[in-house]
Formats: C-alpha cells, sequence, structure tokens
C-alpha cells in the first residue's frame, strides 16, 4: 500500500448502497415533479392556494413567494388527512 491508514482512505460504496441512494433521491425528485403537477393542475382551474379538503384559504397563498408555499395543499387542520 502507500502508507495511507485506513481511516484515510476513501470508501468507495458498494453497487447496492449507490443503488439504493439513487433509488431514494429518484423517489425525491418524483415526488417534487408530481406535487408541481398537483400545483400547475389548481392554478389553471382556480383552486391554487386553498385546502384541497375542505377549500379554506390557505395562509400566504396565492402568491406567496416562499418556495415550499407552491407545494401546500391543505390547511392546518387536514394536513396528514386523505383528499377529501
Amino acid at each position: 500500500m502507500s502508507g495511507v491508514s485506513g481511516d484515510q482512505r476513501r470508501t468507495i460504496p458498494r453497487p447496492s448502497d449507490a443503488a439504493g441512494a439513487a433509488g431514494v433521491v429518484l423517489e425525491e425528485v418524483v415526488a417534487v415533479l408530481d406535487a408541481a403537477e398537483r400545483a400547475l393542475e389548481q392554478i389553471a382551474d382556480g383552486t391554487h392556494g386553498r385546502c384541497e379538503v375542505c377549500g379554506e384559504v390557505l395562509a400566504g397563498a396565492p402568491g406567496d413567494t416562499a418556495d415550499a408555499a407552491v407545494f401546500v395543499t391543505r390547511c392546518g387542520r387536514h394536513t396528514g388527512a386523505a383528499p377529501g
């Protein structure tokens, strides 16, 4: 060896680890794209900025400049509730 101790060597991920990590990232990307598509549909039909369960106007929406606000689809009461 070149005199590099075990602690100094870079660990190369095993293919199964890399595939698992890529799968997680892909799932996250798909979830963001799905949320963006739903937001665009809501903008098109005029319901963006309203709770998808009860229709209550969401705080700060529409037109909120916060990136995450675009993906908010439910009020505080209905977060985690099945769409009605």
